[in-house]
């Protein structure tokens, strides 16, 4: 797995592995597919979001039927951030979009993180939101993201 201490790279994307996924221990399974995957991991850290931090991440999310049960996916202790790049010719964002799956993670592709990892597969009720990992949507959510989580400039 490539740790690399700067990004100098134009195209990343971020992800989360949230923390239901990391209490069922799949942390080093889902980081593990991230590296099989395609993805170099550039960042990494661990740890909980404060409200604060989880309000302005979801903020586009507020007010719909979802948004309690999301932010819960979040706030229940730690969890993985992740800076990911992937061959500079790929859309990063689509990419990953594409590797995680659907949000419903029991109806997610085969073989996908969250057709593998998702709440669905240990808990016959899990929520929608227990869907183990977070993607940036765009690249404006990931600059968003990444200068929220990482503290790197947010640059249009």
């Amino acid at each position: 797995m490539a740790i690399i201490p700067k990004v100098n790279h134009p195209f990343y994307t971020v992800a989360l592995i949230k923390s239901r996924a990391l209490k069922r221990a799949n942390g080093i399974n889902i980081i593990a597919k991230i590296v099989e995957s395609g993805f170099d991991i550039v960042r990494m850290r661990t740890k909980p979001l404060c409200p604060t931090e989880i309000e302005a991440f979801y903020k586009e999310h507020v007010g719909r039927p979802y948004y309690d049960s999301l932010v819960e996916s979040v706030s229940g202790g730690i969890i993985a951030m992740i800076l990911e790049i992937r061959d500079p010719t790929l859309d990063p964002i689509k990419a990953w979009r594409e590797a995680i799956g659907a949000t419903d993670a029991s109806k997610a592709a085969e073989g996908t993180f969250r057709n593998l990892f998702g709440g669905y597969r240990f808990y016959p009720n899990a929520p929608l939101s227990d869907n183990a990992v977070h993607g940036s949507g765009s690249w404006t959510e990931a600059r968003f993201e990444a200068s929220l989580l990482f503290g790197m400039p947010n640059v249009k």
